[in-house]
C-alpha cells in the first residue's frame, strides 16, 4: 500500500494487532526541583528560559496538561499504572544533567546511575520491557546551550553512554540514542522555540544536525561494543521536508545499501526525489521550506559548491559512518508522533503568508506517514513513540486517533513492532481499555 492509498476516513480490518506489536507507556521529563540553596535541579540547558519564564511559551496551545506520574520520585507508581494497563514495554528517559550535574573530576553521580538500573531492574519485574532515551533535547547546563554545535559534542556524548550503558547493561537491550532529532534541529535553531532559540540560522541548524548525527553513530558503537544483540535507533518525527525526516535515516544505512563515499550526494538527491514523490508537498508553505532546506543541506546535489566543491556546510557524519565498524548504524527505524516543521512555519501560517503546510498530526496522514517510511526503508522494524500534545482533541481521543492510526499501518504490513503512549496520571484506564479492547480483536474500541 502506498501513502496516497489510505483512505479519508480511515476504514480498519477487524481482528487483534498482529503478535509482534507490543504496547508501551512512556514518561515526560521531569518538572524542575531545587535544591536546599534554591538552585534548579537538575541543572540542565532550559535553566536560563526557565528563569525568565520562556519556558511557558516553549508549548502548544490547548487542554490542561494532567498531573505527571512524579517518574523520579515515584517509578513504581509509573510502572505499576503501565503494568495495570496491560503495556509489556517500559519506555524510561536517563536525565543527562542529573546523573552528571556539574563539569570537573567529580563526574557523574553513581547514586543517581544506581537509582535508574533499579528501575530498569523493577521494569523487568513487571515483565515490562525496559527501553532507554538517552537524550531528549536536554543535556547538563554546563555544556551550554550551543552544545550541539561544538566540534567535541559528539565525543562528550559517547562518554555520557558508555557511562549508562555500563550501569543499566544488565537490564536493558534496547536503546534510543537522539529523542526527536529533527525537532530538537527545527525548534532550536529555526524556530526559536527551544534553547538556545536561534531563528533561521541555518548554517547553525546544520552544524547541529551533523553533529547530532555522529552523537548518533559513536553511541550506536558504544553500545554495541558492550551489547552487540542489542537493539538500537534515534527518533525523528513527521517533518515532511526530506532533510528533517527521511535524509538521517538513508545516511545511516547508506553504506549497508552498497553507497560509497563518492556517490553519496548523487544517492541522497535521488532519494530526496523518492521521499518528495511520497509525501507531494500540500500547499505553498511547505514548498518553500521543503526549497529552503534542499538550498541548506549538507547533503545530496545542493550539498556541494559550484563547479562540484564541497559546500562549507559541515560534513563530519560521513567520516563517521564510512568509519564505524558497523555499515548500518540503525537497527530499528524510530519514529516519533510530533510535528517539528509546525513549529516553524506556524507563525507565518496562522497570518497566510504560507498557506497551508499540512496537517501532519491528525489521522489518516500519521497512518500516511507511517506507511510511507516505511515505503522508503522497508528493510527495518519500527517502533512508534506518541510524545505529541493534544492540542485540538481531548488526550483520550487522540491516544485512539494515534493508535488507530498504527493499526492501519500494521493492516498496511508495515512492521510496526513498538508503541509507546506518553502516560499522564489519568491515563492508565483509558489506554488500558484500548489495549485489552484491541487484544480481544475489538476494535470499536478506538472510535468511529
Amino acid at each position: 500500500m502506498s501513502p496516497k492509498s489510505v483512505p479519508p476516513t480511515m476504514h480498519r480490518k477487524e481482528g487483534p494487532p498482529p503478535d509482534g506489536l507490543l504496547f508501551g507507556a512512556s514518561v515526560d521529563r521531569e518538572p524542575e526541583q531545587t535544591d536546599a540553596e534554591g538552585l534548579p535541579v537538575p541543572a540542565d540547558n532550559w535553566v536560563a528560559w526557565r528563569q525568565v519564564g520562556r519556558m511557558e511559551r516553549t508549548h502548544v496551545a490547548g487542554p490542561e496538561p494532567q498531573p505527571r506520574l512524579g517518574f523520579w520520585e515515584r517509578p513504581e507508581e509509573a510502572l505499576d499504572r503501565a503494568a495495570e494497563a496491560g503495556c509489556t514495554t517500559f519506555l524510561m528517559p536517563i536525565e543527562w544533567a542529573r546523573v552528571h550535574p556539574h563539569p570537573g573530576v567529580s563526574g557523574p553521580d553513581s547514586a543517581v546511575l544506581a537509582r535508574y538500573a533499579a528501575v530498569a531492574a523493577a521494569c523487568g519485574h513487571r515483565q515490562l520491557e525496559p527501553v532507554v532515551s538517552l537524550h531528549h533535547f536536554t543535556h547538563p547546563g554546563w555544556l551550554g546551550e550551543d552544545f550541539w554545535l561544538r566540534p567535541d559534542a559528539p565525543a562528550r556524548v559517547r562518554i555520557w553512554v558508555e557511562r549508562v550503558v555500563g550501569a543499566l547493561g544488565g537490564s536493558v537491550r534496547h536503546w534510543i540514542t537522539l529523542g526527536e532529532v529533527n525537532s530538537l534541529v527545527v525548534r532550536s535553531w529555526l524556530a526559536g522555540t527551544l534553547p538556545p532559540g536561534r531563528t533561521l540560522a541555518f548554517v547553525d541548524a546544520s552544524l547541529a544536525l551533523d553533529n547530532l548525527l555522529c552523537g548518533h553513530v559513536v553511541s550506536y558503537e558504544a553500545i554495541h561494543a558492550e551489547q552487540p544483540d542489542a537493539e538500537v535507533t534515534m527518533t525523528t518525527g513527521p517533518g515532511r521536508v526530506y532533510e528533517f525526516d527521511g535524509m538521517m535515516a538513508d545516511l545511516l544505512v547508506a553504506r549497508s545499501e552498497g553507497v560509497c563515499v563518492a556517490d553519496l550526494d548523487a544517492w541522497i538527491a535521488q532519494r530526496r526525489v523518492r521521499y518528495d514523490t511520497a509525501f507531494p508537498a500540500l500547499g505553498p508553505g511547505e514548498r518553500l521550506v521543503r526549497r529552503l532546506g534542499a538550498a541548506w543541506s549538507s547533503y545530496g546535489a545542493r550539498g556541494m559548491g559550484r563547479a562540484g566543491r564541497p559546500s562549507r556546510l559541515p560534513r563530519r557524519a560521513i567520516d563517521a559512518l564510512y568509519g564505524s565498524p558497523h555499515p548500518r548504524t540503525l537497527d530499528v527505524l524510530g519514529l516519533s508522533l510530533t510535528a517539528p516543521i509546525e513549529w516553524a512555519v506556524g507563525r507565518l501560517r496562522g497570518s497566510g503568508a504560507l498557506g497551508a503546510t499540512g496537517p501532519v498530526n491528525r489521522p489518516p496522514d500519521l497512518a500516511r506517514w507511517l506507511i510511507g517510511r516505511h515505503s522508503l526503508t522497508p528493510g527495518l522494524p519500527i517502533w512508534v513513540v506518541d510524545g505529541a500534545p493534544a492540542t485540538d482533541v481531548g488526550r483520550d481521543q487522540a491516544l485512539r486517533e494515534n493508535v488507530g492510526a498504527v493499526m492501519v499501518a500494521t493492516d498496511a504490513q508495515v512492521p510496526v513492532t513498538r508503541f509507546w503512549h506518553r502516560m499522564e496520571a489519568g491515563d492508565a484506564g483509558a489506554y488500558g481499555a484500548v489495549i485489552a479492547g484491541l487484544h480481544r480483536g475489538d476494535r470499536s474500541v478506538l472510535g468511529a
